[in-house]
C-alpha cells in the first residue's frame, strides 16, 4: 500500500489550489418550531463514517459561505467518525458563515433506510419549502454492489503529474477489483454495499431501501416528486441509478467517472438555489458548470451530467428495443458478424469506459453501432437489409432522445466522448463475485438488457 500512500500525497499537492473555505462559526441553536415556507430546502445527507470524514467539514464550510436565506434552507444530516473519537450524528442548519447544530448529538446508521427517512422528514417538517433537493454525500459504486466491508478511497486511484500539473486517473486496475484488494488486506468478512456506507454498522442503502424511503418522502410532500437527487459520489450517472430515481425525482445530477475526494464546491452548487431560481433545467446547468469550474483545470478525468428524468422511461424503452434487436441479430447472424460488430463497438479502444471498465457510455456505444452496421450479415440479403434498417432507426431514435435526457454534460479530455449516462456492459463475463448483484437492480428487471448480455457473453 506504500504506492497508494505516495499517490495520495501527490494528489494533495495537486488539489491544494482548490479554494479553501474560510473560517465559520459553529454554535448551538433551537429550532423548536418550523420556519416559514421558503422556495427551497437543500438537504445534504452526509455519510462520513468512513475515510471521507476529512472532507466533511471542508464541504460544510463551503456551504456555509452561501448559507440559508429568504429563498433557501441549507440543512445537513451528518454521520461522522473521526480517528480516536466515537461516531456521532449531528443535524445542522447552515446560515451565512455559521454552522448551527439544531438537534442533540445522536448515533445513527447512515446505511439504514430509517435514518434517511428520518433525516428527510426532519428537513421537510422543520424547514418547509415548495421545492426539495437531496444530496447523497458518500462513496458511490454505480449499478454494482461489490462484496466489501471497508470502502477504498478513490483518491488513491489518482496521481499528480508534475510535468502537466494535472491530476490523472490510473485505469490499470478495475475499480471493483481495487476495492476488493483493499478489503482483502483489511477484513475477511463479506458485506454487500450500495451507497451511503456506514463503516461502524457495515450497512448501506440499496435499491429497496431507497425505494421505501423515497416513497415516504413523496408522501410527506403530498405526492410531489423530489425536485433534485444529486450524487456527490463516484460512478452514479448510470441507467440503473436513473431508473430508480425517475420514479420519485424529476432531476438527477451525478458523475459517470470516479470523483475526487473534495467532491462538489458547495459555494458554487448552492448559488442558484440561494437566488431563488425555480427553473430546474437552468439550475442543473449551473450545477454542472460549477463542477467544471472546480475541476476543469485540475484533471482531464472528470464528468458531470444533469439528467431530466422525465425522459428516462423513453430511453429505457429504447434500450429494451436495442437489446431485443441485438439478441435477434445474434440468433440469426452469419459468420459471427453481429457478435463481431458488438465486440468492436464495445472495445475499450473505441468505446468510452470508466475506472470501472464494465461501465461504458451508452450513447457512445450507440454511435459506434450506427457507424458500423454495414458489417452485419444475416441469413439472406433481404433479412440483412430489414434488420439493419430496424436497428439503425432504433439507434437514431435513442440518440435523439439523448438530447432531451441529458440536459447538461461536461467531460475532461480523456473522456471526450462521454455523453452523460453509462450502462453496465462487461467485456468478458457477468458471473463473477463483483457483478452478481446487477441482475437484482430495478433497471435490470425492467428490460431485456441483461438477456442481451447473457446472449452475447455466454
Amino acid at each position: 500500500m506504500k504506492l497508494l500512500g505516495r499517490a495520495l500525497s501527490a494528489l494533495w499537492a495537486g488539489v491544494c489550489c482548490l479554494p479553501i473555505a474560510g473560517q465559520v462559526e459553529y454554535a448551538q441553536a433551537n429550532h423548536s418550531t418550523p420556519l416559514a415556507e421558503k422556495e427551497w430546502t437543500f438537504l445534504i445527507y452526509m455519510s462520513a463514517d468512513n475515510d471521507l470524514y476529512q472532507f466533511a467539514w471542508r464541504n460544510l464550510a463551503q456551504a456555509a459561505e452561501i448559507g440559508s436565506n429568504q429563498n433557501l434552507n441549507v440543512v445537513v444530516h451528518l454521520d461522522i467518525k473521526t480517528p480516536g473519537k466515537p461516531k456521532v450524528t449531528k443535524r445542522l442548519y447552515l446560515e451565512k458563515n455559521k454552522v448551527l447544530q439544531v438537534e442533540p448529538d445522536a448515533c445513527m446508521d447512515s446505511g439504514a433506510e430509517e435514518t434517511l427517512t428520518s433525516a428527510a422528514l426532519w428537513a421537510l417538517k422543520k424547514y418547509p419549502s415548495r421545492h426539495f433537493a437531496l444530496v447523497f454525500w458518500n462513496h458511490g459504486f454505480g449499478d454494482l454492489n461489490p462484496v466489501l466491508k471497508r470502502i477504498a478511497n478513490p483518491a488513491h486511484l489518482f496521481h499528480y503529474n508534475t510535468r502537466t500539473g494535472l491530476i490523472e486517473l490510473d485505469r490499470s486496475i478495475p475499480f471493483m477489483e481495487y476495492n476488493q484488494l483493499v478489503t482483502e488486506q483489511s477484513h475477511k468478512e463479506e458485506c454487500q454495499r450500495g451507497i451511503c456506507f456506514d463503516e461502524t454498522n457495515y450497512n448501506y442503502l440499496d435499491d429497496n431501501k431507497l425505494i421505501r424511503s423515497f416513497k415516504r418522502i413523496r408522501e410527506e410532500r403530498n405526492g410531489e416528486n423530489i425536485d433534485f437527487v444529486i450524487f456527490d459520489a463516484c460512478l452514479m450517472a448510470m441507467t440503473g441509478t436513473a431508473a430508480l430515481c425517475r420514479i420519485f425525482s424529476n432531476w438527477m445530477v451525478a458523475s459517470q467517472e470516479v470523483v475526487l475526494g473534495p467532491g462538489y464546491n458547495y459555494n458554487l452548487t448552492l448559488r442558484p438555489f440561494a437566488e431563488g431560481q425555480t427553473d430546474c433545467a437552468e439550475i442543473s446547468k449551473q450545477i454542472v458548470a460549477g463542477y467544471y469550474a472546480t475541476y476543469g483545470k485540475l484533471t482531464e478525468d472528470y464528468t458531470q451530467s444533469a439528467i431530466n428524468l422525465a425522459y428516462f422511461d423513453l430511453i429505457n424503452q429504447n434500450i429494451d428495443l436495442v437489446a431485443q434487436l441485438l439478441i435477434e441479430g445474434l440468433q440469426h447472424q452469419k459468420k459471427q458478424s453481429v457478435k463481431a460488430l458488438i465486440r468492436s463497438c464495445r472495445n475499450r479502444h473505441l468505446c468510452t469506459y470508466f475506472d470501472e471498465p464494465s461501465y461504458i457510455d451508452l450513447f457512445d456505444f450507440y454511435s459506434n453501432l450506427l457507424k458500423r452496421l454495414n458489417s452485419v450479415q444475416l441469413e439472406d440479403a433481404i433479412a440483412t437489409e430489414d434488420y439493419m434498417i430496424r436497428l439503425a432507426n432504433t439507434l437514431v431514435n435513442g440518440l435523439e432522445l439523448a438530447k432531451d435526457l441529458v440536459a447538461a454534460n461536461i467531460c475532461g479530455k480523456n473522456l471526450a466522448r462521454a455523453r452523460g449516462i453509462s450502462i453496465y456492459f462487461p467485456e468478458y463475463r457477468i458471473n463473477n463475485v463483483h457483478h452478481n448483484s446487477y441482475q437484482y437492480t430495478y433497471f435490470a428487471q425492467s428490460n431485456h438488457w441483461p438477456d442481451f448480455l447473457r446472449a452475447y457473453l455466454n
